[in-house]
């Protein structure tokens, strides 16, 4: 919120699985991913597990706050109703 002087953790780091890609379609609505595929509305402060299909995924990218495409090992998965379905 100040350019980067400050920082504050939005997401507790006690799970087993990392992250390694976070994109964000506007200030509110974003994908993180990695071990799992996570979803949030409000710009971070909550996160919710989505399930793609993917046991491991890489990337992401927002292309909209309902449009992502998630990059697994060998497959690639999309949603266009942020993320209730993914295909």
């Amino acid at each position: 919120m100040d350019g980067g002087a400050t920082w504050v953790l939005q997401r507790n780091a006690s799970h087993s699985s990392n992250l390694l890609d976070v994109s964000f379609a506007d200030i509110n609505n974003g994908w993180a991913v990695g071990g799992e595929q996570l979803h949030t509305t409000d710009g971070g402060a909550t996160w919710t597990k989505q399930s793609t299909g993917l046991s491991t995924s890489f990337s992401v990218y927002a292309v909209n706050p309902i449009v992502a495409y998630i990059g697994g090992v060998q497959d690639i998965a999309n949603t266009s109703d942020a993320g209730a379905t993914c295909s």
